[in-house]
């Protein structure tokens, strides 16, 4: 779904397939990661890093099948050496 949205970012303006497309993720999200259900505000974040390792498991099966492909989730891992929280 990630790759057919996409693929409609370069090639049109289709509205209703982006929606559908966009609604096909978030559902995708929700069947591995049940704290998505529904359209209750949640945390940007936490889904932010959702996607971005669903994306990355996508992209080491492309990997598998075609080595010179690189992952685009690479660029942006690093180790986190501090967290903050509130009280």
């Amino acid at each position: 779904a990630l790759t057919d949205l996409h693929m409609t970012r370069l090639t049109g303006n289709d509205r209703n397939l982006k929606a559908k497309l966009l609604y096909t993720v978030k559902r995708c999200i929700e069947s591995r990661h049940p704290d998505f259900l529904g359209d209750h505000q949640q945390d940007a974040h936490e889904f932010l890093m959702v996607c971005l390792s669903h994306l990355k498991e996508e992209g080491e099966l492309l990997q598998s099948y075609w080595p010179q492909y690189t992952c685009p989730v690479a660029n942006m891992e690093f180790q986190l050496n501090r967290r903050r929280t509130c009280d």
